[in-house]
């Protein structure tokens, strides 16, 4: 058991892993496109646009994750942009290998991307999520499916297995996301790649 689970992280680092080699060179002014290519596997396509929505948001809809405009107007910074790509990324996985999630999906798609970034070396980007809803502190609403902002800061924070900036009573919470995570994850998605022709 212990080594087929041990497989299945080496495999998650290559489902998450490397871009491309001689890719094309595109403009890429908010560093999306590693974003983009963290989250390709076998089974999985999903285009990234950018269009006006009329508020600085993102989303993700029948293979497609959408940037809003707004979002560059607004002067959300580059890595949290990056942040909400991974995000809709990750709700482009959960759908196209159809993923079973018995609870919020919003909450899924959140550690999917943190999962994601974090193997991939971009604590920098969970970091800098952490802090901007740390500091927005947006409440959590029972109307509204997402995390509150509070909650989002505190997950960022839990995936870099470091201590949190919170009280030491929370810390053990922190160092067992990951591993929790990362794990279940394995078991989710390896099955749903390997129907899609395997890696």
């Amino acid at each position: 058991m212990a080594l087929r689970l041990l497989t299945c992280w080496m495999l998650l680092g290559v489902l998450f892993g490397a871009p491309a080699l001689c890719a094309p060179v595109v403009a890429d002014p908010h560093g999306l496109q590693p974003i983009e290519d963290m989250a390709k596997m076998p089974g999985v396509t999903t285009t990234v646009t950018w269009e006006d929505c009329g508020e600085p948001n993102a989303y993700y809809h029948n293979g497609k994750a959408v940037l809003c405009n707004e979002l560059v107007t607004a002067g959300v910074p580059d890595f949290v942009i990056q942040f909400y790509l991974a995000h809709e990324l990750a709700h482009g996985i959960i759908d196209q290998l159809d993923i079973p999630i018995t609870g919020n999906e919003e909450f899924a798609a959140d550690e999917l991307a943190m999962l994601m970034l974090h193997m991939t070396g971009r604590d920098h980007v969970l970091v800098a999520a952490a802090r901007f809803y740390g500091k927005r502190g947006r409440p959590e609403a029972p109307h509204d499916e997402h995390p509150g902002d509070l909650r989002r800061s505190f997950n960022a924070f839990s995936f870099m297995q470091k201590p949190c900036s919170y009280p030491p009573k929370f810390n053990e919470v922190c160092s067992d996301a990951y591993k929790r995570a990362s794990r279940n994850w394995a078991r989710l998605i390896i099955p749903h790649v390997e129907k899609h022709g395997g890696f």
